[in-house]
Protein backbone atom coordinates (compact mmCIF):
# COMPACT_ATOMS: atom_id res chain seq x y z
CA UNK A 1 0.00 0.00 0.00
CA UNK A 2 1.66 3.25 -1.11
CA UNK A 3 1.98 6.30 1.14
CA UNK A 4 1.35 9.80 -0.27
CA UNK A 5 2.25 13.36 0.61
CA UNK A 6 -0.60 15.18 -1.04
CA UNK A 7 -0.91 13.50 -4.43
CA UNK A 8 2.78 12.49 -4.62
CA UNK A 9 3.63 8.90 -3.76
CA UNK A 10 6.52 8.60 -1.31
CA UNK A 11 9.23 6.40 -2.84
CA UNK A 12 9.91 3.17 -0.99
CA UNK A 13 12.85 3.58 1.36
CA UNK A 14 12.67 7.40 1.33
CA UNK A 15 10.39 8.33 4.22
CA UNK A 16 11.97 10.47 6.97
CA UNK A 17 11.14 11.98 10.34
CA UNK A 18 13.54 14.89 10.45
CA UNK A 19 16.83 13.39 9.27
CA UNK A 20 16.01 9.84 10.43
CA UNK A 21 14.77 7.39 7.82
CA UNK A 22 11.60 5.59 8.92
CA UNK A 23 11.59 1.79 8.71
CA UNK A 24 7.86 1.10 9.09
CA UNK A 25 4.57 3.01 9.28
CA UNK A 26 1.37 1.54 10.70
CA UNK A 27 -2.31 2.53 10.68
CA UNK A 28 -3.46 0.90 13.85
CA UNK A 29 -1.94 -2.57 13.65
CA UNK A 30 -1.83 -2.63 9.83
CA UNK A 31 1.53 -2.06 8.12
CA UNK A 32 1.10 0.59 5.42
CA UNK A 33 4.75 1.34 4.64
CA UNK A 34 8.00 -0.61 4.95
CA UNK A 35 11.44 0.58 3.92
CA UNK A 36 12.94 -1.50 1.13
CA UNK A 37 16.73 -1.69 0.86
CA UNK A 38 17.62 -3.65 -2.26
CA UNK A 39 20.61 -6.00 -2.08
CA UNK A 40 23.03 -4.34 -4.48
CA UNK A 41 26.43 -5.19 -5.93
CA UNK A 42 26.09 -8.97 -5.64
CA UNK A 43 28.94 -10.91 -7.26
CA UNK A 44 28.18 -14.19 -9.01
CA UNK A 45 29.58 -17.23 -10.76
CA UNK A 46 27.16 -19.58 -12.53
CA UNK A 47 28.52 -22.58 -14.46
CA UNK A 48 26.36 -24.98 -16.44
CA UNK A 49 26.80 -28.73 -16.68
CA UNK A 50 29.59 -29.81 -19.00
CA UNK A 51 29.17 -31.70 -22.24
CA UNK A 52 29.78 -35.43 -22.37
CA UNK A 53 32.87 -36.83 -24.07
CA UNK A 54 32.26 -38.45 -27.42
CA UNK A 55 34.01 -41.64 -28.42
CA UNK A 56 36.78 -39.45 -29.84
CA UNK A 57 35.98 -35.74 -29.34
CA UNK A 58 36.28 -34.07 -25.94
CA UNK A 59 33.25 -32.59 -24.19
CA UNK A 60 32.93 -28.82 -23.91
CA UNK A 61 33.06 -27.10 -20.53
CA UNK A 62 29.77 -25.79 -19.21
CA UNK A 63 29.06 -22.19 -20.10
CA UNK A 64 30.31 -19.80 -17.42
CA UNK A 65 28.97 -16.41 -16.34
CA UNK A 66 30.81 -14.46 -13.65
CA UNK A 67 31.29 -10.90 -12.45
CA UNK A 68 34.26 -11.80 -10.25
CA UNK A 69 37.86 -11.12 -11.25
CA UNK A 70 39.37 -9.61 -14.37
CA UNK A 71 40.00 -12.58 -16.70
CA UNK A 72 37.70 -12.49 -19.69
CA UNK A 73 35.37 -15.43 -20.27
CA UNK A 74 34.55 -16.39 -23.83
CA UNK A 75 36.78 -13.57 -25.05
CA UNK A 76 34.47 -10.85 -23.77
CA UNK A 77 34.56 -8.45 -20.80
CA UNK A 78 32.86 -9.71 -17.66
CA UNK A 79 29.31 -8.57 -16.86
CA UNK A 80 28.71 -6.29 -13.89
CA UNK A 81 27.39 -7.33 -10.51
CA UNK A 82 23.64 -7.85 -10.11
CA UNK A 83 21.08 -6.11 -7.90
CA UNK A 84 18.25 -8.19 -6.44
CA UNK A 85 14.94 -7.10 -4.95
CA UNK A 86 14.00 -7.15 -1.27
CA UNK A 87 10.24 -7.12 -1.85
CA UNK A 88 7.56 -9.34 -0.35
CA UNK A 89 6.55 -12.03 -2.82
CA UNK A 90 9.85 -11.90 -4.77
CA UNK A 91 12.26 -14.83 -4.64
CA UNK A 92 15.06 -16.11 -6.85
CA UNK A 93 15.09 -19.70 -8.02
CA UNK A 94 18.48 -21.37 -8.53
CA UNK A 95 18.57 -24.37 -10.89
CA UNK A 96 21.86 -26.28 -11.07
CA UNK A 97 22.31 -28.15 -14.32
CA UNK A 98 23.53 -31.73 -14.40
CA UNK A 99 25.74 -32.79 -17.31
CA UNK A 100 24.45 -31.24 -20.57
CA UNK A 101 21.95 -29.04 -18.68
CA UNK A 102 21.79 -25.27 -18.13
CA UNK A 103 22.26 -23.49 -14.79
CA UNK A 104 19.91 -20.56 -14.11
CA UNK A 105 18.95 -17.81 -11.69
CA UNK A 106 15.29 -16.82 -12.18
CA UNK A 107 13.31 -14.04 -10.48
CA UNK A 108 9.96 -15.41 -9.34
CA UNK A 109 7.17 -12.93 -8.58
CA UNK A 110 4.43 -14.72 -6.68
CA UNK A 111 2.42 -11.49 -6.61
CA UNK A 112 1.62 -11.65 -10.33
CA UNK A 113 2.92 -15.12 -11.33
CA UNK A 114 5.69 -13.85 -13.61
CA UNK A 115 9.21 -15.26 -13.92
CA UNK A 116 12.25 -13.44 -15.33
CA UNK A 117 15.59 -15.04 -16.16
CA UNK A 118 18.45 -13.12 -14.52
CA UNK A 119 21.34 -15.49 -15.40
CA UNK A 120 21.48 -18.53 -17.68
CA UNK A 121 24.68 -20.47 -18.33
CA UNK A 122 24.40 -22.84 -21.29
CA UNK A 123 25.42 -26.49 -21.05
CA UNK A 124 28.63 -27.60 -22.73
CA UNK A 125 28.50 -29.25 -26.13
CA UNK A 126 29.05 -32.99 -26.49
CA UNK A 127 32.17 -34.37 -28.14
CA UNK A 128 32.03 -35.96 -31.58
CA UNK A 129 31.43 -39.71 -31.96
CA UNK A 130 32.32 -40.88 -35.49
CA UNK A 131 31.73 -44.39 -36.85
CA UNK A 132 34.23 -47.23 -36.52
CA UNK A 133 36.15 -46.60 -39.76
CA UNK A 134 36.61 -50.30 -40.47
CA UNK A 135 35.94 -50.05 -44.19
CA UNK A 136 35.40 -46.33 -44.58
CA UNK A 137 36.29 -42.99 -43.04
CA UNK A 138 33.97 -41.23 -40.64
CA UNK A 139 33.89 -37.88 -38.91
CA UNK A 140 31.54 -36.17 -36.47
CA UNK A 141 31.45 -32.53 -35.49
CA UNK A 142 31.34 -31.36 -31.90
CA UNK A 143 28.10 -30.20 -30.34
CA UNK A 144 27.39 -26.52 -29.71
CA UNK A 145 26.98 -25.19 -26.17
CA UNK A 146 28.36 -22.82 -23.55
CA UNK A 147 31.71 -24.13 -24.79
CA UNK A 148 31.71 -26.35 -27.87
CA UNK A 149 32.55 -30.03 -28.01
CA UNK A 150 35.56 -31.30 -29.93
CA UNK A 151 35.14 -33.03 -33.29
CA UNK A 152 36.23 -36.58 -33.99
CA UNK A 153 37.44 -38.50 -37.03
CA UNK A 154 38.29 -42.12 -37.81
CA UNK A 155 40.02 -42.98 -41.10
CA UNK A 156 40.85 -46.51 -42.20
CA UNK A 157 44.35 -47.56 -43.23
CA UNK A 158 43.58 -47.34 -46.95
CA UNK A 159 42.16 -43.82 -46.92
CA UNK A 160 43.98 -41.36 -49.20
CA UNK A 161 41.51 -38.48 -49.06
CA UNK A 162 41.58 -35.85 -46.36
CA UNK A 163 38.30 -35.38 -44.51
CA UNK A 164 37.27 -32.90 -41.88
CA UNK A 165 34.80 -32.00 -39.14
CA UNK A 166 34.38 -28.82 -37.14
CA UNK A 167 34.38 -28.31 -33.41
CA UNK A 168 31.16 -27.12 -31.84
CA UNK A 169 30.48 -23.41 -31.50
CA UNK A 170 30.25 -21.61 -28.16
CA UNK A 171 27.89 -19.10 -26.55
CA UNK A 172 29.34 -15.59 -26.71
CA UNK A 173 30.74 -14.51 -23.36
CA UNK A 174 30.42 -18.01 -21.84
CA UNK A 175 33.18 -20.06 -23.42
CA UNK A 176 35.12 -21.07 -26.54
CA UNK A 177 34.61 -23.48 -29.41
CA UNK A 178 35.85 -27.05 -29.58
CA UNK A 179 38.75 -28.21 -31.73
CA UNK A 180 38.13 -29.56 -35.23
CA UNK A 181 39.78 -32.40 -37.15
CA UNK A 182 41.20 -32.57 -40.67
CA UNK A 183 42.81 -35.98 -41.23
CA UNK A 184 43.58 -38.91 -43.53
CA UNK A 185 44.13 -42.07 -41.49
CA UNK A 186 43.91 -43.11 -37.88
CA UNK A 187 41.76 -41.92 -35.00
CA UNK A 188 41.80 -38.25 -33.98
CA UNK A 189 39.78 -36.16 -31.57
CA UNK A 190 39.68 -32.44 -30.93
CA UNK A 191 39.54 -31.07 -27.40
CA UNK A 192 36.40 -29.46 -26.03
CA UNK A 193 36.37 -25.72 -25.53
CA UNK A 194 36.75 -24.12 -22.11
CA UNK A 195 35.82 -20.86 -20.42
CA UNK A 196 39.03 -19.05 -21.37
CA UNK A 197 40.42 -21.01 -24.33
CA UNK A 198 39.41 -23.05 -27.37
CA UNK A 199 39.91 -26.78 -27.64
CA UNK A 200 42.96 -27.92 -29.63
CA UNK A 201 42.22 -29.27 -33.11
CA UNK A 202 43.97 -32.15 -34.87
CA UNK A 203 45.27 -32.09 -38.43
CA UNK A 204 47.39 -34.42 -40.56
CA UNK A 205 48.90 -33.58 -43.93
CA UNK A 206 50.35 -36.97 -44.78
CA UNK A 207 48.68 -40.08 -46.13
CA UNK A 208 51.00 -42.22 -44.00
CA UNK A 209 49.09 -44.24 -41.43
CA UNK A 210 49.05 -42.86 -37.91
CA UNK A 211 47.23 -44.59 -35.09
CA UNK A 212 45.78 -41.72 -33.09
CA UNK A 213 46.06 -38.09 -31.91
CA UNK A 214 44.04 -36.20 -29.32
CA UNK A 215 43.79 -32.47 -28.75
CA UNK A 216 43.90 -30.80 -25.33
CA UNK A 217 40.80 -29.32 -23.77
CA UNK A 218 40.45 -25.55 -23.69
CA UNK A 219 41.51 -23.74 -20.53
CA UNK A 220 38.99 -23.16 -17.77
CA UNK A 221 38.79 -20.22 -15.40
CA UNK A 222 40.66 -20.09 -12.10
CA UNK A 223 38.48 -18.09 -9.71
CA UNK A 224 38.71 -17.35 -6.00
CA UNK A 225 35.15 -16.05 -5.64
CA UNK A 226 34.58 -18.61 -2.85
CA UNK A 227 37.77 -17.58 -1.03
CA UNK A 228 39.71 -20.51 -2.51
CA UNK A 229 41.11 -20.60 -6.03
CA UNK A 230 39.30 -23.30 -8.02
CA UNK A 231 39.02 -24.24 -11.69
CA UNK A 232 35.70 -23.92 -13.50
CA UNK A 233 34.55 -24.98 -16.98
CA UNK A 234 37.64 -26.69 -18.34
CA UNK A 235 37.22 -28.42 -21.71
CA UNK A 236 37.66 -32.18 -21.95
CA UNK A 237 40.61 -33.64 -23.83
CA UNK A 238 40.04 -35.59 -27.03
CA UNK A 239 40.06 -39.36 -26.82
CA UNK A 240 37.06 -39.74 -24.54
CA UNK A 241 39.08 -40.16 -21.35
CA UNK A 242 40.64 -36.84 -20.47
CA UNK A 243 40.80 -35.73 -16.85
CA UNK A 244 39.11 -32.36 -16.25
CA UNK A 245 41.33 -29.66 -14.79
CA UNK A 246 39.42 -28.89 -11.61
CA UNK A 247 39.65 -29.09 -7.87
CA UNK A 248 35.89 -29.04 -7.50
CA UNK A 249 33.44 -31.83 -8.29
CA UNK A 250 30.59 -29.53 -9.31
CA UNK A 251 32.51 -27.22 -11.58
CA UNK A 252 30.78 -27.18 -14.94
CA UNK A 253 33.59 -29.22 -16.48
CA UNK A 254 33.03 -31.87 -19.12
CA UNK A 255 30.38 -34.36 -18.09
CA UNK A 256 30.05 -32.79 -14.64
CA UNK A 257 27.26 -30.87 -12.95
CA UNK A 258 27.26 -27.09 -12.73
CA UNK A 259 27.37 -24.75 -9.76
CA UNK A 260 25.75 -21.48 -8.71
CA UNK A 261 27.59 -18.98 -6.50
CA UNK A 262 26.49 -15.63 -5.08
CA UNK A 263 28.81 -13.43 -3.03
CA UNK A 264 27.47 -10.50 -1.01
CA UNK A 265 28.19 -8.50 2.10
CA UNK A 266 27.32 -10.39 5.27
CA UNK A 267 24.94 -7.55 6.21
CA UNK A 268 22.90 -8.33 3.08
CA UNK A 269 23.20 -12.11 3.57
CA UNK A 270 21.83 -11.86 7.11
CA UNK A 271 18.51 -10.70 5.66
CA UNK A 272 18.21 -13.60 3.22
CA UNK A 273 16.17 -16.81 3.34
CA UNK A 274 17.78 -19.80 1.61
CA UNK A 275 16.62 -23.23 0.43
CA UNK A 276 18.19 -26.10 -1.45
CA UNK A 277 21.53 -27.86 -1.51
CA UNK A 278 24.13 -25.27 -0.60
CA UNK A 279 27.04 -24.37 1.64
CA UNK A 280 28.21 -20.96 2.83
CA UNK A 281 31.62 -19.46 3.41
CA UNK A 282 32.65 -16.18 5.08
CA UNK A 283 35.55 -14.18 3.69
CA UNK A 284 36.27 -10.88 5.43
CA UNK A 285 33.00 -8.90 5.36
CA UNK A 286 31.41 -11.10 2.65
CA UNK A 287 29.37 -14.28 2.75
CA UNK A 288 29.44 -16.65 -0.21
CA UNK A 289 26.60 -19.06 -1.02
CA UNK A 290 27.52 -22.11 -3.13
CA UNK A 291 24.63 -24.12 -4.56
CA UNK A 292 25.43 -27.61 -5.84
CA UNK A 293 21.75 -28.51 -6.11
CA UNK A 294 18.56 -26.61 -6.83
CA UNK A 295 17.41 -24.00 -4.34
CA UNK A 296 16.26 -20.44 -3.86
CA UNK A 297 17.00 -17.14 -2.11
CA UNK A 298 14.72 -14.32 -0.97
CA UNK A 299 15.40 -11.07 0.84
CA UNK A 300 11.95 -10.20 2.20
Amino acid sequence: MPVYKGTTEIASGKLYKGTTEVDKVYKGTSLVYEKTVPPIGIEFLFAAGGGNDGTVGGGGGGGLLTSWGSTQVGGQPLPSTIDLDAIAGISYSVTIGAATQNTTLIRVNSNDGTQTTILEADAGGNGGSPGNGASASYSAGGGTGGSGGGAGGVGNANNYSQFSASGGGATAGQGFSGGGVSIYRGTYGGGGGGATGAGTGMSTSSTNFQSYGYGAGGAGLSSDITGTSLWYSQGGAGGGGGTPQTTRVNSGDKGQAGVGILRMTTAIFNGATLTGTYTTNVVSSDTIIIWTGNGSIAFA
